[in-house]
């Protein structure tokens, strides 16, 4: 199992993970519908370097958008998701090398 962080950005909220829930009736669960991307992460002195994120990003949105998800464009704004993504790392506060994963549901 997956180790997951204290905190999850979730409807562009940072919450505590253990209060993130999708219910049985989403699409994402009764349809399969979701799209995902993981990203690398190294730790370094002056903080996090994720590799190529606006790339994932870029691909992430692109593919919500191919499977109908089109209620998330605005959401998947890069500028906003970098920011959202650097504020969840601080709340988590990783501070080692490690893959993200970004799930779009």
């Amino acid at each position: 199992m997956a180790n997951l962080g204290k905190y999850t950005l979730f409807n562009n909220e940072i919450i505590p993970t253990e209060e993130a829930n999708v219910s049985v009736a989403s699409s994402a669960v009764l349809y399969g519908l979701s799209v995902y991307s993981v990203f690398y992460g190294q730790h370094t002195a002056d903080g996090m370097l994720c590799f190529r994120l606006p790339e994932h990003l870029k691909r992430l949105k692109q593919s919500a958008m191919m499977i109908g998800l089109t209620n998330v464009e605005a959401e998947l704004e890069k500028d906003f998701k970098l920011d959202k993504i650097s504020e969840l790392i601080k709340a988590n506060n990783v501070n080692k090398d490690q893959f993200f994963r970004l799930t779009v549901h």
